[in-house]
């Protein structure tokens, strides 16, 4: 999962707070299908949850979870290593 491209560009954009599906594709550059097969991923492995903004609404943003902010820091740190 680490070693796929979009990844750890995923796990950075949203500890510094982009974190819904349009700016995530936006700030990447990654296309949609190819974004929402990595949501999913990092969803089903527990590195991120899906969260409704306001009650009854269709917006989505997206949060990672103790595990994924742990991966992050694993990110930060293999990338210090340069």
């Amino acid at each position: 999962m680490i070693g796929e491209w979009w990844t750890p560009l995923i796990i950075r954009d949203m500890c510094y707070g982009i974190n819904t599906f349009d700016l995530l594709c936006q700030d990447l550059g990654i296309a949609r299908n190819i974004l929402a097969n990595r949501l999913k991923k990092l969803a089903d492995r527990g590195l991120i949850e899906k969260h409704c903004d306001e009650k009854g609404s269709r917006r989505r943003s997206y949060r990672l979870t103790r595990k994924g902010k742990d991966v992050f820091l694993i990110i930060m740190a293999l990338g210090s290593l340069g």
